[in-house]
């Protein structure tokens, strides 16, 4: 059974063997999974992988064939075959949807949380985006993320986005960065929220 996507090398008893599970994969960052399995000596299993239901869709291949048919059972994936002991190879491309939610908070204040496949982002003050002067711009869809590169710091977040709004009533990129990495730049100082102000366009 496999419930835990990151880069990681196992091995697990199936029967009277061992079987070695190599996983290599940058996901909450893109949604790519590549699984490695090889057992001791080739065998029939079923191999469950667990399908995310942040996810819309999910494009499975073993050894590069789509497998569009694959059974799901209780919320994982059930690719029951033969095995060889050569290795063979699963790589699954998980859709990382941008959702966005929109409420009212706070002294009336308009203002949407958006997530990122299964991460909620958020406004770090550290970026340049101060709490209580920074809007995003909003037309009522999700928000229009572009990625940005990792920045060299102690701390990098695990994504960081930036996305139209304004800072201080000037037009201006609005970076997001993952709830889990917001703040960790510099702690005593740094401020954080995951609702942003909105300023709603058309």
């Amino acid at each position: 059974v496999i419930a835990l996507f990151a880069s990681l090398t196992a091995r697990v008893p199936v029967g009277a063997q061992q079987v070695e599970i190599r996983q290599e994969t940058d996901y909450p960052r893109t949604g790519r999974v590549t699984i490695t399995v090889r057992p001791e000596h080739t065998a029939a299993f079923t191999l469950r992988i667990r399908k995310p239901s942040f996810c819309p869709e999910v494009k499975l291949a073993v050894n590069g064939e789509a497998q569009p048919a694959c059974p799901v059972e209780d919320g994982f994936f059930c690719l029951t075959r033969t095995w060889s002991a050569a290795g063979d190879t699963v790589t699954l491309e998980l859709a990382m949807p941008v959702t966005a939610w929109q409420a009212t908070i706070q002294d009336d204040r308009e203002s949407v949380l958006t997530t990122y496949g299964p991460l909620v982002l958020a406004v770090d003050s550290h970026y340049g985006t101060p709490l209580g002067a920074t809007r995003v711009d909003y037309a009522g869809t999700p928000l229009p993320l572009t990625a940005q590169t990792p920045d060299g710091a102690t701390c990098t977040p695990i994504v960081r986005f930036t996305t139209p709004g304004t800072i201080a009533g000037a037009p201006a990129p609005v970076t997001l960065v993952d709830y889990a990495s917001a703040g960790s730049q510099n702690p005593a100082h740094d401020k954080f929220q995951v609702w942003v102000p909105i300023d709603r366009v058309k």
